[in-house]
């Protein structure tokens, strides 16, 4: 499934920033949000925003995010890791 998110023109001009930016500013903020509220997973928001989990990771750092984690997340965190390292 693919979904288009039409943005006004007027609200794009509005934000500062530079117009090629907007539509991968946008990813990572929605990806940042639905991660925040348990939407999706570490992983899969990484892949919504378009970047590398370290970056994602790093994102949410700087967004002082908190990670919720069950202990089937951290299960499942700690298998990716192994499998990546």
């Amino acid at each position: 499934m693919q979904l288009t998110l039409d943005i006004p023109d007027a609200a794009a001009d509005a934000m500062r920033i530079p117009r090629e930016e907007v539509e991968a500013e946008l990813r990572k903020e929605m990806a940042v949000a639905l991660y925040a509220r348990g939407a999706l997973s570490a992983g899969k928001a990484a892949e919504f925003a378009g970047i590398g989990r370290m970056a994602f990771e790093q994102l949410l750092c700087e967004r002082r995010v908190v990670r919720p984690f069950s202990i089937d997340e951290l299960d499942r965190e700690l298998a990716w890791a192994e499998r990546h390292a």
